[in-house]
């Protein structure tokens, strides 16, 4: 078995755990063990700051090996529903299109509507992800900063470093939280949208079955 981190990074030095005692004892406990055939379909290993504990982060990551899919169409994000930011700039964009648009039909009306709703919501959503990255990016590397230099100080007194640890990590927190929010929405509205699709076809292949009969009688 392989400890993959380190086939990939022979010469780096990373950990992964300290301890709360003074001094501060460090190590990396945590890693990934994979055979040597596995190899050739990992992607990255890295080391991160973890959030909601002591130890930090492993992320392994493997080939998205998937058949080419084409284009497909709009579906929207249902976690930004619950933006506030977002709320107001549908409502405006609404507001303006109906003042925009006073003597279209309803039926003309109704799609230009859900036209402008499709590109702010793409515009908003594109906005939303370059920020998020970026503060995402930012503090992991401002926690990594502070760990290395709680790694390399020589005093006892560490509490003000650990404590703006801990901040930044309640940050990180809050980000992944979103996002895991966001992928749940995404789970549910799947498994509905499945759901549906298979009692569809049931419904259809019942309705087939019901005509042979009719047909066959």
């Amino acid at each position: 078995m392989l400890d993959i981190w380190r086939t990939v990074y022979p010469n780096e030095s990373k950990l992964t755990w300290h301890s709360n005692t003074k001094p501060t004892i460090f190590c990396r406990l945590d890693y990934f063990l994979i055979s040597e055939s596995l190899c050739n379909i990992i992607d990255t290993c890295n080391i991160k700051p973890g959030f909601l504990t002591d130890h930090s982060l492993v992320e392994l990551k493997l080939h998205n090996i998937q058949p080419e899919r084409g284009p497909g169409y709009f579906k929207i994000n249902n976690s930004i529903l619950l933006d506030t930011q977002y709320q107001t700039q549908i409502k405006q964009e609404i507001l303006n299109t109906v003042q925009n648009n006073k003597d279209a039909n309803p039926n003309t009306l109704w799609e230009v509507i859900k036209g402008n709703i499709r590109n702010t919501t793409i515009r908003y959503t594109s906005f939303k992800q370059k920020e998020t990255h970026k503060l995402e990016t930012e503090t992991i590397k401002t926690i990594e900063t502070l760990e290395k230099q709680l790694h390399q100080t020589n005093t006892n007194d560490t509490t003000d470093i650990e404590n703006e640890i801990t901040l930044k990590k309640q940050i990180l927190d809050g980000i992944y939280h979103t996002q895991l929010n966001g992928i749940l929405l995404r789970a549910r509205a799947q498994h509905v949208e499945h759901n549906e699709k298979t009692q569809n076809t049931s419904q259809t292949l019942k309705n087939v079955e019901v005509n042979k009969k009719l047909y066959t009688n």
